[in-house]
């Protein structure tokens, strides 16, 4: 009976051990892409660069840096079937982020630095608060993209079906284009340009002190008073 339990308790144990993973990740690099409907709390500024897996599909998960740019992604082949995996990446520090496919993502501290760019695509969502200088951002097929924080500059572009949420991302000015049905909301104090074409939506807070507006086959431009 005791040998049983035994048994038992080893079989238990090592599944768990197979759905947690942790690796060192020794490589050098500037820039990530996550991918393929995984779900990722992006914790920077941390003292080493490693990664925690946890889930059925932990020993899935693709790890892997190429010319500077680190890759988090299941296969292909999973991103059709139900997954709890998580993960939690800790990086000391990064200047580019592109999610594609279904990828989930949240910055869960304030990223200061001078500079940064963030992208999701096909379905993505990224949750993240900036305090910088310039911020490149994108949201094109159906992502969904949500900043908040402050920088002087900042550069959007949304399109097809993409939604941009950055009326509390408060900045001094903003170039903004969207198209082919994307939204978008952002905040300016001194200049906005903004474009849209096909669709595009654009709702400018911040009562900017100069605003360059054009529309082109549609779409609609509106000065937000509040």
């Amino acid at each position: 009976m005791k040998a049983y339990f035994l048994y038992i308790c080893l079989f238990v144990a090592s599944i768990v051990s197979a759905q947690d993973r942790t690796e060192i990740i020794e490589e050098n690099f500037n820039k990530i892409k996550i991918a393929n409907k995984v779900d990722v709390e992006l914790i920077p500024y941390a003292s080493e660069n490693k990664i925690e897996i946890s889930g059925y599909d932990a020993d899935e998960v693709i790890i892997k840096v190429k010319q500077g740019e680190l890759f988090v992604k299941l296969p292909i082949d999973e991103v059709f079937s139900d997954s709890d995996t998580k993960i939690k990446l800790y990086i000391k520090d990064f200047t580019s982020l592109n999610l594609n496919n279904g990828a989930d993502v949240e910055i869960t501290s304030q990223i200061k630095q001078k500079e940064i760019s963030l992208e999701a695509s096909e379905g993505s969502f990224l949750s993240a608060d900036l305090d910088v200088d310039t911020a490149r951002l994108k949201a094109v097929t159906g992502s969904e993209v949500h900043i908040y924080g402050k920088s002087e500059n900042q550069y959007v572009t949304v399109k097809t079906g993409g939604i941009f949420i950055g009326k509390s991302f408060k900045t001094e000015k903003t170039d903004i284009k969207v198209s082919y049905g994307g939204t978008a909301e952002v905040y300016a104090t001194h200049s906005c340009k903004a474009k849209t074409t096909a669709g595009g939506e654009i709702e400018i807070y911040g009562n900017p002190k100069k605003v360059d507006q054009k529309t082109k086959l549609g779409g609609s431009i509106d000065l937000m008073s509040k």
